[in-house]
């Protein structure tokens, strides 16, 4: 199994310790893909992390503010708004207390809805 990232800290409260671990899910989600619904949305997939609990996921891609999606048994979006014409990389992270601390990404050329994904990285 690979190292998993945890935070632990300790807060006092009236003379009162109460210890707090937060932890972050195992890896990134894995098997990214993508469908292109039309000339300015498109569908990003993904497999959940192996191990560990997952309280949601972040999508990070050019020039948008990174989106976060609640839900641990989510593994799509529909992603809106985008242009024609322009390569995209997403970003896909899992989280639980914490993000992971790799993600998995995928570049598209937005194009037409028979492009699909160009490369895509573990």
């Amino acid at each position: 199994a690979g190292i998993r990232a945890t935070c632990s800290y300790t807060v006092n409260q009236q003379g009162e310790s109460i210890d707090y671990y937060l932890q972050a899910p195992s890896g990134p989600p894995t098997n990214l893909s993508v469908e292109i619904l039309s000339s300015s949305s498109l569908s990003i997939n993904w497999v959940p992390p192996p191990l560990g609990v997952v309280e949601g996921y972040i999508i990070q891609y050019s020039g948008i503010d990174p989106q976060l999606i609640n839900g641990g048994d989510t593994r799509s979006d529909i992603l809106e708004g985008l242009t024609q014409g322009v390569t995209y990389q997403f970003n896909v992270f899992a989280y639980s207390d914490l993000p992971s601390s790799e993600s998995n990404k995928v570049t598209v050329l937005l194009d037409t809805p028979q492009i699909s994904y160009l490369t895509a990285e573990p």
